[in-house]
């Protein structure tokens, strides 16, 4: 295979991944602002029920918390950024830097509604803390425990928890 081959195969391969990020990014800003304008509309109708006075049973006003699928597509959009991060290397810079971009947007965006994507990978580990530890792994290495892998977030809505992150323990080794 000539060089100039491999240089064609590569761009091609450069072309899809380009296309197909794109294409995923363009889907979940699409399912993202649906979810957030739902959001946005419930808690206007809250509003408006409070400010009118009508009384209503609990079960009758609306609710106002984010919906299952605005938080997957919240962690959806952290794993599409952790993914460009990856193969960033691979990808022209001015590539790259259009899905930082449209990454960036979108989770202003959730910021703009009250939900935060927290990612505690590299943080300190301790027992109390507020996840789920799928797995520990021991490196006799280390001087404390720390958070080795982040599976999904934490999702918070206007400061509050509402999913736990799913992490990965390093733990120091005996």
């Amino acid at each position: 295979m000539t060089f100039q081959n491999t240089f064609y195969l590569w761009l091609l391969s450069a072309i899809f991944i380009y296309a197909v990020l794109a294409a995923l990014v363009n889907w979940f800003a699409t399912q993202i602002l649906n979810a957030l304008n739902y959001i946005k509309n419930k808690r206007a109708q809250k509003q408006n029920a409070k400010e009118t006075h009508q009384e209503r049973t609990l079960e009758e006003l609306p609710s106002a918390t984010a919906s299952g699928n605005t938080i997957q597509a919240a962690i959806e959009i952290w794993r599409i950024q952790n993914r460009v991060r990856k193969i960033s290397q691979q990808i022209p810079d001015a590539h790259i830097r259009g899905f930082q971009n449209s990454i960036k947007k979108l989770n202003d965006h959730f910021r703009a509604y009250g939900i935060e994507v927290v990612d505690p990978t590299g943080e300190p580990y301790n027992d109390g803390a507020n996840v789920d530890v799928i797995a520990f792994e021991t490196d006799p290495t280390l001087n404390h425990d720390i958070i080795k892998e982040t599976l999904e977030p934490f999702i918070y809505e206007n400061g509050s928890l509402i999913k736990r992150a799913k992490i990965i323990v390093h733990q120091r080794g005996n």
